[in-house]
Order: C-alpha cells, then sequence, then structure tokens
C-alpha cells in the first residue's frame, strides 16, 4: 500500500501529452458503424469504465497535461460524436485531434509534430492489441496502455495512467503550449481556407507603419 501511495504522489515518469483513441475508449461503440447517437459512456455498469475515463481526462487537462485524439473514423463521424451535449470529455480542452483510416503512428506523427513533444513525452491509450502493438513498434519511447476490457479492470488502469504524469511539476511553458498549439491550428486553418499564402496575406489587411527610432 505504502509502494503504491508513493507511486501516485511521486511518479517516476514526467510525460507530458495523453493521446487517446476513441471508439470503445472514450465510449462504447463505434461511432462510424453505430451512429453518434447509439455510443454510449453513461453511469452504468457495462459503460461506467468510459465515463470514468472522461472524468480523468479532464483532471489530466486542469493539471496541465495535453490530451490529443487519434482515431480510425471519418472526421464527420468523430466530429459528431464529439459535438454531442452530454459529452463529458472537455473537446474544447484537447489539444487537437486525427480522424482517419491511416496507421495510428502516422496518426501520433502529425500530434508530436503540432505539439512540438519527443514520443517520449506520451502515453498511449487504446483498447485494441494490434493498436498498441503497431504504436510501440514504431515508437518504443511511447508508454503504451490498454483500456480494460471491463469495470474490473478499472482501478489498475487508472493507477498506471495517474502515476505516468508528474503534475507537481507544471512549467510556464507546460501552461503556454496548449495555447500555441491552438494558436498555430488556427493560423493553418485561415492559411488553407485562403487557399494560397498570397491570398491569406492579404486576407490579414496588414500596413507597415514607418517611423524614426527613438
Amino acid at each position: 500500500a505504502k509502494a503504491l501511495t508513493e507511486a501516485l504522489l511521486f511518479p517516476t515518469d514526467s510525460r507530458k501529452l495523453l493521446i487517446t483513441d476513441a471508439d470503445q475508449t472514450l465510449w462504447r461503440g463505434v461511432v462510424g458503424d453505430d451512429g453518434a447517437d447509439a455510443i454510449s459512456w453513461a453511469q452504468e455498469a457495462d459503460t461506467y469504465r468510459h465515463f470514468i475515463y472522461q472524468k480523468t481526462l479532464n483532471l489530466l487537462m486542469s493539471e496541465g497535461i495535453l490530451v490529443a485524439l487519434a482515431s480510425k473514423n471519418s472526421p464527420q463521424a468523430l466530429t459528431a460524436a464529439l459535438a454531442r451535449s452530454d459529452l463529458i470529455l472537455n473537446r474544447g480542452g484537447l489539444a487537437c485531434t486525427r480522424a482517419s483510416w491511416a496507421p495510428k503512428s502516422e496518426m501520433i506523427a502529425d500530434i508530436l509534430s503540432e505539439t512540438n513533444l519527443l514520443s517520449s513525452a506520451v502515453v498511449y491509450v487504446d483498447d485494441s492489441e494490434f493498436e498498441l502493438g503497431e504504436v510501440g513498434d514504431a515508437y518504443p519511447e511511447i508508454k503504451c496502455l490498454k483500456f480494460p476490457d471491463d469495470n474490473l479492470g478499472l482501478r489498475s488502469f487508472l493507477q498506471n495512467l495517474r502515476s505516468s504524469f508528474d503534475t507537481r511539476v507544471v512549467t510556464h511553458e507546460d501552461q503556454n503550449r496548449f495555447h500555441t498549439i491552438k494558436q498555430a491550428a488556427n493560423f493553418d486553418r485561415e492559411r488553407r481556407a485562403a487557399g494560397s499564402l498570397e491570398h491569406y496575406l492579404r486576407s490579414l489587411d496588414m500596413r507597415a507603419k514607418i517611423e524614426k527610432i527613438d
């Protein structure tokens, strides 16, 4: 008991980013097959672990840990699921999301580039042994955790997850990283919407001001 308490209070890891799967992890069900209205994270016996997991992710966000999604889904299906009004997860607090049919390791590569973090700073959670193996093979430094198949495995999973992050040490850089990522994403989205860099720069309506140096 003492060893477990020390592990939770004084983690040896100092990871900064949690990347999580969505289907059968954030919720029960597959949103692309079942539809956004059919997936569930209710406080019932068979979906309780999904409810608690979403609450835990919110807690980690509040403690300065970045949380990102990597889901094998169409972007439209994932967006519909995240738009549910009863979603517990703080979707506005997500650092970034990736939804495609590419290998999870490729999605994680994009997330690492966007967050400017090394793979050694990452914890990856998935319900699929195959996906965990694929990611672990591509990034041995990533800590891969399997989401529990039932509520009996929830406690040990959460203990392992919480002990992966040392939230006692949150630097100024950690605090600013989320806002920097969001600003960069907004810039990229506006630039792509403009069609070209030249059109984007024109849309900013910038004006040069020349003054004497005082």
